[in-house]
């Protein structure tokens, strides 16, 4: 959820940071869903951000788009591409996308 929520961590500031002691959905000022890709090749990860729920077709439009404007153009001479997928959210076995 997006909004100024509690979250674990540490930052060093001279005055607290408001924020709400629970995360209430009605609260939120919207939903954001992340996607990741991480090229072993290059050692470069890639996040796609979206303010809909994880689903497989957010999860292929991150692909394609990683695919169109990174991909291709560092694998010019590339014609299969091997997605390994965690099997969670957007990339459950049973998903036919």
């Amino acid at each position: 959820m997006i909004g100024p929520f509690k979250n674990n961590g540490r930052a060093w500031k001279d005055e607290p940071i408001a924020v709400y002691d629970h995360d209430f959905p009605s609260d939120a000022r919207g939903r954001m869903a992340p996607f990741g890709i991480y090229d072993t090749q290059a050692n470069h990860g890639f996040f796609w951000v979206g303010t809909a729920a994880e689903t497989p077709a957010f999860a292929v439009d991150g692909i394609e788009y990683w695919w169109t404007h990174l991909g291709s153009p560092r694998y010019p001479e590339t014609h299969e591409l091997l997605i390994l997928a965690d099997c969670g959210g957007a990339n459950g076995y049973r998903s036919r996308v």
